[in-house]
């Protein structure tokens, strides 16, 4: 990885799924981290919810939540479930958490057990690169692709500096 490119690799796949690549109702936000020195890296746990599951898997919709890293170590993204990125496609078979589990009660999603479209991943926990004293950017995005209709949302939770350093969840 040359720092300048996408170094994961992964979202080229994924977005092409849609013939217009248009993401729809888009929600973006960054903000900068100085890294504390010894550390070289950083962890956060995520989920992923979404109302296309299942009837939308491998369809033209294929919403995507994506953190971007942009560090001197790595830019690219850093949220994967066992090397996949989160779409609705990819993440087919960790869609476990299923309408009327009582741990998407108040989540907005189907909770009650009578609409039996969406679903939600379990937490996973995300790792990047960064290096010591660095100031790095981090983008969250969630957008819609190929509708404006049914809903995806990304959670994250437990941000972290890791003293031990780290290469990116996707990464061998």
């Amino acid at each position: 990885c040359d720092g300048v490119k996408d170094c994961s690799d992964t979202l080229d796949d994924q977005w092409n799924i849609v013939a217009d690549n248009q993401a729809n109702d888009a929600f973006y936000m960054s903000f900068d981290l100085k890294v504390p020195l010894g550390t070289h890296g950083y962890l956060f746990d995520f989920a992923y919810f979404s109302e296309e599951w299942p009837e939308w898997v491998g369809d033209a919709f294929n919403d995507m939540f994506v953190v971007w890293s942009t560090s001197e170590s790595f830019t690219g993204n850093v949220t994967f479930i066992d090397g996949q990125p989160l779409t609705v496609t990819a993440l087919d078979p960790y869609m476990t958490i299923m309408p009327g589990d009582p741990l998407l009660a108040g989540t907005g999603f189907p909770d009650n057990g009578i609409d039996n479209s969406g679903a939600a991943t379990g937490w996973f926990t995300a790792k990047a690169s960064a290096q010591p004293g660095e100031t790095f950017t981090i983008a969250v995005s969630v957008f819609d692709m190929g509708d404006t209709v049914w809903d995806t949302v990304g959670i994250l939770d437990n941000f972290r500096w890791d003293c031990k350093g780290c290469i990116p969840s996707e990464v061998d």
